[in-house]
């Protein structure tokens, strides 16, 4: 497995533990949360349809 697969598998499974602690608030979560909204952005906007982006 390559290593932004692992780094991103290890960041949402911080991003869930940190929210079964309900520390939501924490810079910690708003980090992750930020780290994972770009990569997915970073994954689908580039092979996405436009016309499918727009509904989104």
């Amino acid at each position: 497995m390559d290593t932004r697969r692992t780094d991103l598998r290890e960041a949402i499974e911080r991003l869930y533990e940190l929210s079964m602690l309900d520390q939501t608030g924490s810079s910690e979560f708003e980090q992750l949360d930020h780290f994972i909204q770009q990569r997915l952005l970073d994954t689908y906007t580039e092979s996405a349809d436009p016309a499918l982006r727009a509904v989104a």
